[in-house]
């Protein structure tokens, strides 16, 4: 990963890291959307993104390897500045929890860092199940991404769930993005494995990666057409 021990405490003042995690299986541009955009509106000086590695709420795991996913990520940040991408959860064994992520990067960057844990509003909805919910949102300041045309969260079926000092850190969080893009990792791989393009849903060189690799089911010619 490209995050250095105690990489934040020479600075003059905290410096601000998102932490933005997800099975990225694959990648797309609503993802590096999403990352960019709420590096923009919270100030944050970089955005760590974070492939998981086996995640604890889902019955099977991704469908491409941890490898395949990393090299993925990386290529769709390739020359944004503000983006990088960390192997902290692929590289972990057993299932990866987002509490022990954020403890090993607070201890990794030193004090000097400001960690957010930006989520999506689906993700922000059921995050009371989330192991030590309530210890992860006092080590990290909680930013739910809320994109065009969206509901809104529903803030008082958090009652009974966390307490009421967590749900204030999490609705005090909410980003609204301008270029949010209703879209899903599964659609990208059912168009992909159907034989059509992924034009200007993937990086060009996510596709190409995804294609030189078979992965998803798809041919390693490209595509007729658009």
């Amino acid at each position: 990963m490209a995050v250095q021990v105690g990489e934040c405490d020479a600075l003059w003042r905290k410096t601000r890291v998102g932490v933005f995690g997800g099975s990225f299986d694959p990648i797309h541009v609503g993802h590096i959307a999403a990352a960019e955009d709420a590096a923009q509106a919270l100030g944050l000086d970089k955005v760590i993104l974070v492939p998981v590695g086996t995640p604890p709420h889902k019955e099977r795991g991704p469908f491409a390897s941890g490898e395949d996913r990393l090299a993925m990520a990386r290529e769709a940040v390739r020359d944004r500045l503000r983006l990088e991408v960390s192997d902290i959860e692929v590289r972990r064994p057993g299932k990866s929890y987002t509490i022990d992520t954020i403890r090993e990067l607070a201890d990794r960057l030193g004090p000097g860092c400001e960690l957010w844990l930006l989520v999506g509003t689906d993700a922000a909805r059921e995050i009371d199940s989330w192991r030590e919910a309530e210890a992860l949102l006092s080590l990290a300041r909680p930013a739910v991404l809320e994109r065009p045309g969206e509901p809104p969260l529903d803030w008082r079926s958090f009652e009974g769930r966390l307490p009421a000092e967590a749900v204030a850190r999490l609705r005090g969080g909410v980003v609204r993005l301008p270029h949010g893009m209703r879209l899903s990792s599964t659609e990208v791989r059912a168009r992909l494995a159907s034989g059509g393009s992924a034009r200007g849903l993937l990086p060009p060189a996510v596709e190409r990666y995804i294609r030189e690799r078979g992965l998803y089911g798809v041919s390693t010619r490209p595509p007729e057409g658009g």
